[in-house]
């Protein structure tokens, strides 16, 4: 009687267990998709806002000055500022990818790895900005 019992509770925690198994996996992939997404989407959004006060600033010319908060999400690889490009490369499933935004004129300066919240400092200068990490 008593391995009868047993037997049968095998079965039914191997059908629970059938059962969750693919909606966990499933679950867990919609999850890191939407990571993903939103890393990508916060990478978007701060070369975006970059070259943007760059393009105001250089408008504007010299003593001209902007702080823009910017998000760095996790998964980032790698950030440059090259001539006119912002770029920052982020990691996604077993590859990486950029974003990019170019601006109106040349850009120096950096752009931080660590993910957070950071305020850039983004002065004109004669022939370009240049973009500082305010403490």
């Amino acid at each position: 009687m008593r391995g009868q019992v047993a037997v049968e509770y095998l079965i039914i925690v191997g059908l629970v267990l059938m059962f969750l198994l693919p909606i966990w996996s499933y679950t867990t992939t919609v999850q890191q998709v939407s990571n993903e997404q939103l890393a990508l989407a916060y990478a978007d959004t701060t070369v975006n806002r970059i070259v943007d006060a760059v393009n105001i600033v250089a408008g504007q010319g010299p003593p001209a000055r902007i702080n823009v908060m910017v998000q760095i999400p996790n998964g980032v690889i790698s950030t440059n500022l090259s001539g006119k490009t912002a770029q920052i490369r982020v990691r996604v499933g077993t590859g990486s990818t950029d974003v990019v935004a170019v601006a109106n004129v040349n850009m120096t300066g950096i752009i931080p790895l660590e993910s957070g919240t950071y305020t850039l400092q983004i002065d004109a200068l004669m022939n370009g900005a240049n973009i500082t990490v305010v403490e």
